[in-house]
């Protein structure tokens, strides 16, 4: 999954969890034992929250900010803490099948394998895209091939700024965005532009760009897809006796939602 994405998830779970623990408060009250559980929920997803905020600010600066160590270490222990919950909440279902009927304890144990998960993809990322802590960057990437550019179609406008974007020629208006430089005017060509020339340091940025944004099966519409449809048959199934069905449906579409919704915006 790639970052946008992560970040984008990171924080409607992170409201869903402040939502869940608000309600479970109301139902079960406000007992001294509820109380510190939901005091260390809400350190966690604060961490969390200053992890991935951080984090997202370092991604767009292209370097670590102040804070993002020490915030990534804290994490480390209280996914820790999630794992052990999680483990222990696991074997309690499987004792105990009659939890199944409370639905908010499923819905956090859900929410809960869902932040470890977007908790680590995000280590993962910031390692992928910042490097080792004190350490240079290294970004693979795959470098344009110029000459295929010149057997493409450019049917579209956005086919036809992904080649100007590349173009030492290029220029930008305030109004309509990028332009060709040698008419200023929105490019209108099919084929391959003739006074193309390529901007190799831009190129070469853009490759690299690309090839930390692309997403992989859990960050594309696939992933989404598979955890929906596998939500939904749950759900045909067991129907509302068994709410996995129901969470997973929920948050496989809910996911399904924020790529593609990231997707277009791209």
């Amino acid at each position: 999954m790639n970052w946008k994405n992560t970040y984008l998830l990171s924080i409607t779970v992170i409201i869903l969890t402040v939502v869940a623990s608000i309600i479970t408060n109301y139902q079960y009250g406000f007992t001294p034992p509820n109380l510190i559980g939901n005091t260390l929920t809400f350190i966690k997803l604060f961490i969390f929250f200053s992890f991935i905020n951080i984090l997202n600010k370092s991604i767009t600066a292209k370097a670590i900010k102040k804070y993002l160590r020490p915030l990534e270490y804290a994490l480390y222990i209280f996914i820790t803490l999630n794992i052990i919950a999680v483990v222990t909440l696991t074997f309690q279902l499987i004792t105990r099948p009659d939890l199944f009927a409370h639905f908010q304890i499923i819905i956090s144990y859900a929410l809960q394998i869902f932040t470890i998960y977007l908790a680590i993809n995000a280590f993962y990322l910031r390692k992928k895209i910042l490097g080792k802590y004190n350490a240079v960057q290294k970004i693979n990437y795959t470098p344009t091939d110029v000459n295929a550019l010149k057997t493409k179609t450019y049917n579209t406008i956005d086919d036809r700024l992904s080649l100007c974007k590349r173009c030492v020629n290029k220029a930008f208006d305030s109004k309509t965005g990028l332009i060709c430089g040698l008419d200023n005017a929105k490019p209108s060509f099919d084929t391959y532009c003739t006074d193309f020339i390529v901007n190799e340091a831009e190129t070469e940025r853009i490759d690299k760009t690309e090839a930390i944004e692309k997403p992989g099966f859990f960050g594309s519409w696939k992933g989404a897809l598979v955890m929906s449809i596998l939500g939904f048959a749950r759900f045909a199934m067991r129907g509302l006796d068994d709410p996995f069905g129901v969470v997973f449906l929920a948050l496989g579409l809910g996911w399904l939602v924020i790529v593609l919704t990231s997707r277009k915006s791209n």
